[in-house]
Order: C-alpha cells, then sequence, then structure tokens
C-alpha cells in the first residue's frame, strides 16, 4: 500500500490502559479513527496465485486462471496504541482497511453484502476494541498477528510478524469462477499449518513492514481458502497485501 500520513490531535486516551480517542476531537468517521495514534492513506496492491481449482463437486477447474493482480485505491493503515487491558499485546495495533473506490473516501461502516460494496479490514487483533475495557471473553484475546518491532533510527520503525490464531481473517473480492470466465464474488480466509481445510498452507500468514512519520509500506503473503459466493468453484490461492501509505 502506498499513501500519506495523518497524525491525528494528541489527545490522550481517557483510561491510561486504554487506547481509544474522545469522540469529539476530528470531523473524521469515527469508526475509521476511533484510536489513539497514527493513520496513512494509501492503496492496497492485491495479488494472486491460484493453486488448487475445483468446481463444487470436486472436479477440476476448466478456467484454471493465472496470475492476477489488482489495486484498491482507498486504503487506510492504523498504527495505534494498544489496549493494555489484553495480555500479551504487542508494542504497537495494526488495522489496514480496504475498499473500492466506487464507496467514496469514507464510506458507511456497513455499506453492504459483497467484498466490493464493504470495507475489508486485516487487525494485528481479532476483535480491534470499542470500548475502554474489555467486556466479553473474546474480546480478552491475546492479538491474533504476533509481531516484533525494531527502532530503525529518529522516529521510523520496521516490524514482522505471523498470524497464529485459531479465529478465521475473512477476506474477499471478485474473481472467475469454473464455468465462466466472468469475475464474481468470492469470500474466504487465511490459512495456516493448523487449519483443517481440503487446501493446506505450509507456513503461517506473514507481516513486515514500516512506519515513521510521514510514510508507511506493509506486505502481507498468506494461502487463502475461498468460495465463489456463486457458488460454482472452489480456490486455494497464494495472496499478497502489497501496501504503501503516505502520512496524513
Amino acid at each position: 500500500m502506498v499513501g500519506g500520513l495523518q497524525v491525528l490531535p494528541a489527545a490522550a486516551a481517557r483510561d491510561p490502559l486504554s487506547n481509544l480517542r474522545p469522540t469529539n476531537i476530528t470531523s473524521l468517521e469515527y469508526y475509521l479513527y476511533r484510536w489513539t495514534g497514527s493513520y496513512y492513506n494509501g492503496t492496497t496492491k492485491v495479488r494472486i496465485e491460484p493453486r488448487d481449482i475445483e468446481d463444487v463437486n470436486g472436479r477440476s477447474c476448466a478456467t484454471a486462471g493465472r496470475p492476477v493482480e489488482f489495486t484498491l485505491e482507498k486504503a487506510l493503515l492504523a498504527v495505534v496504541k494498544s489496549n493494555r487491558y489484553i495480555e500479551q499485546q504487542n508494542d504497537f495495533t495494526f488495522s489496514l482497511a480496504f475498499w473500492d473506490e466506487s464507496l467514496g473516501e469514507s464510506p458507511p461502516a456497513e455499506a453492504g453484502y459483497l467484498p466490493l460494496e464493504q470495507i475489508q479490514y486485516i487487525d494485528s487483533v481479532s476483535w480491534l476494541n470499542t470500548v475502554d475495557v474489555p467486556v466479553l471473553d473474546n474480546d480478552r484475546s491475546p492479538p491474533s498477528w504476533k509481531l516484533t518491532t525494531s527502532h530503525i533510527g529518529n522516529a521510523s520503525y520496521s516490524f514482522t510478524g505471523a498470524r497464529n490464531a485459531s479465529q478465521p481473517q475473512l477476506i474477499g473480492f471478485n474473481y472467475t469462477t469454473c464455468s465462466s470466465s466472468v469475475a464474481t464474488a468470492y469470500v474466504g480466509s487465511l490459512l495456516d499449518p493448523l487449519s483443517r481445510d481440503l487446501v493446506k498452507a505450509k507456513t503461517y500468514p506473514a507481516v513486515t513492514g514500516r512506519f515513521d512519520g510521514s510514510s508507511a509500506s506493509m506486505e502481507i503473503k498468506a494461502v487463502a481458502l475461498l468460495k465463489s459466493m456463486m457458488p460454482t468453484s472452489l480456490h486455494g490461492m497464494d495472496l499478497m497485501y502489497e501496501n504503501v501509505f503516505a502520512g496524513q
């Protein structure tokens, strides 16, 4: 993803262990800018490399696809303070939000049902908190991505990590089906070696990135299992999300 940095006003969270901002300090959509930290506008490039493609009856796909690459022009990377009510937290929390430009600059939180009709998220925690003190047990779960952070110099940092969680990381986009070259919506999740699915992953989803006071970049690589919403085909895919941001 490529883009620019947006540092929100330095309003401290009301609770020193929390990472939430007051609701009234900016005119931006609060559901996107809810947490104390830095926000980077940019784009998300997605590369898909099909692996195992079958129709719903288990037959090989006649339209077995070639690698596909496309760019979503709207993306927002949040690099924010972690909620310290949750144990085993990382030094920071990231949240990558991306959506089709047809939805505009700040689409509503629930814009639609299909992948290109809604904002998609990849977060370093399974449930990014919306209250200071988590109430439900799921909200207290350790981060789904384990991150290691390095200080490069001045206000510049790099990080690496992997996803190791039982909760699925949901994803979706348009792609061809077994019966047609016309793109249709697919939904699915990132896999890890422990996933009990038809498509096997040998490695955990991995993330690398860096950020400073003016820009950020992040890359996520993973194996995914996706199903056509038609439903006519099942795809195992190698995915890469490449993001470059500028500060806002």
